[in-house]
């Protein structure tokens, strides 16, 4: 952003923007053990995307969602570590342009999430390393997520993944 300053002002002023969303939607977050709106959930996300579609011009962000936003409760923070993984672990360890997708899908009972990425993928050991309680300093976003879906829900999170293909992690949330 600050590079931005100099060379596009009005660039800036837009991801300063999304920032102050990002952080005014974590910050309003009083406890980590109550439910958000999907709404919500997505204005993050969303917020979230905004910010490293900028600092990464070479993947591409999707959404694909349904034309009525079910009015569900869910927990917070869960779609955007799970963006900021297929980021970080996916495409950008990956030597092809980037493509990570946030699918959401309406049931008559339950609303499933994917987030998929067309990164490098994952062997079966990694993926089990995921679901392992975290060692110091390292990633607890999965593990933790997992966690409080399994908490809320008694099911987490299903990882499916090919080693240079791409991963797709995703859960559901029952409707009440």
């Amino acid at each position: 952003i600050a590079d931005l300053c100099v060379t596009d002002p009005e660039k800036a002023k837009s991801l300063i923007k999304s920032l102050e969303e990002y952080l005014k939607l974590i910050l309003s977050l009083d406890n980590m053990d109550e439910t958000v709106t999907l709404r919500r959930e997505l204005e993050l996300a969303t917020a979230y995307t905004d910010i490293e579609k900028e600092r990464f011009p070479s993947i591409n962000f999707y959404y694909d969602l349904p034309m009525r936003l079910p009015n569900i409760m869910m927990p917070p923070i869960t779609l955007q570590p799970l963006i900021e993984n297929a980021i970080k672990h996916g495409v950008r360890k990956s030597n092809k342009p980037g493509v990570v997708t946030l699918r959401v899908v309406d049931t008559p009972f339950d609303v499933y999430f994917y987030v998929s990425d067309n990164g490098v993928g994952m062997t079966e050991d990694i993926i089990a390393k995921l679901f392992e309680m975290p060692k110091e300093n390292k990633s607890i976003g999965i593990y933790n997520i997992d966690k409080r879906l399994k908490n809320l829900y008694k099911e987490g999170l299903a990882v499916e993944s090919t080693v240079g293909l791409g991963t797709c992690i995703s859960f559901s949330v029952p409707k009440y």
